[in-house]
């Protein structure tokens, strides 16, 4: 029977155990960033991984995982061809043929794993049907094939993209703050 975890702590402490449990790792997530502890697990355990895709999307990516992660070529990056690269799929396996699949809202982030309010379900191969792990695996496998890794100089581009990009949506965040602020203010003295 599938398990849904929701609390922030049992995520993270989940996904610990998965990491630490299995010698495969294969995720397709949109997202991925830096200052939290899963970002140490994965890097210490990073021989485990098989193909993982992360979306560039947005520049939601952080250029410091990029470039922590930047000589593992088991790890590509998509610029979804259209729409946006948007799943949040973690599977785990090991030699025998056991599996763990988390699957939910949880992009491979620092707010993800500690702040937002986030849901995810675990299946197994205790309770679940292969063919849905095989289904998901193959998927994966389809998306690391169209997806690439990062060379140096792509990496640099995308740094100063991502740096331009996070000026210009701080300084909307702060026009809309002020914004925001002010209609408030209006409504309380009405």
């Amino acid at each position: 029977m599938a398990r849904v975890i929701i609390p922030r702590g049992e995520f993270q402490d989940e996904f610990d155990r998965l990491c630490e449990q299995y010698n495969h790792y294969y995720w397709a997530v949109a997202w991925a960033g830096m200052g939290f502890r899963a970002v140490n697990t994965l890097h210490r355990n990073r021989s485990k991984i098989d193909q993982i895709v992360f979306g560039l999307t947005f520049s939601h990516t952080s250029p410091a995982f990029i470039k922590k992660f930047q000589d593992e070529d088991a790890i590509h990056y998509t610029m979804a061809g259209s729409g946006t690269f948007h799943p949040k799929v973690f599977l785990f396996e090991d030699d025998e043929g056991n599996w763990e699949l988390l699957v939910g809202s949880v992009n491979f982030t620092y707010a993800a794993f500690t702040r937002n309010t986030e849901a995810a379900v675990l299946l197994s191969s205790a309770t679940d049907s292969v063919e849905n792990m095989t289904q998901v695996k193959e998927w994966i496998a389809h998306e690391w094939e169209v997806a690439k890794p990062l060379k140096p100089w792509q990496i640099k581009k995308y740094e100063a993209s991502a740096k331009k990009k996070r000026s210009i949506s701080g300084v909307l965040m702060h026009v809309w703050s002020i914004v925001t602020l002010r209609r408030f203010r209006s409504r309380l003295h009405k």
